[in-house]
């Protein structure tokens, strides 16, 4: 279930450049949907697609407590905790980053709360899900 504008923070969609002057991906960022922080090793699902194409999760790193992380990597980092104050930055590497204009973003980032179990039968989840997921279309601000 998507709620539009409520993870990816607004105007942060930006292409990033390198100190040698080359635009080497895009970035934006995105906060935690939740009424508390959480642990990256309950993430159950992490699709990034950009105009309709899905990203390789090995391009994407997600950013917290000056850390870059990979995102396959994500359900292995028990000790990697994201405060519910704190913003996390996704970023892609791509070559030429984002063209100018808008660009529609599709997130699709499910994790679990494990301390609270899921007793219905008829769904494959052990635990309840957090819905992190936001779905809209955002426009390529200034490069960092």
């Amino acid at each position: 279930m998507k709620f539009p504008g409520y993870a990816i923070v607004p105007d942060s969609l930006r292409n990033e450049v390198s100190t040698r002057g080359q635009t080497v991906g895009f970035c934006f960022d995105l906060k935690l949907r939740y009424y508390r922080g959480h642990y990256l090793s309950c993430t159950d699902e992490f699709v990034l697609k950009v105009d309709g194409r899905e990203i390789d999760p090995g391009r994407i790193s997600f950013g917290i407590n000056g850390k870059r992380l990979p995102v396959p990597l994500l359900p292995q980092l028990a000790s990697e905790f994201w405060q519910v104050t704190h913003l996390a930055k996704i970023q892609v590497e791509q070559l030429g980053g984002l063209k100018p204009g808008e660009h529609e973003i599709d997130l699709t980032f499910m994790l679990r709360s494990p301390y609270m179990p899921n007793f219905d039968p008829s769904t494959p989840n052990r635990y309840v899900q957090i819905d992190n997921c936001d779905a809209g279309r955002f426009t390529v601000g200034t490069a960092l």
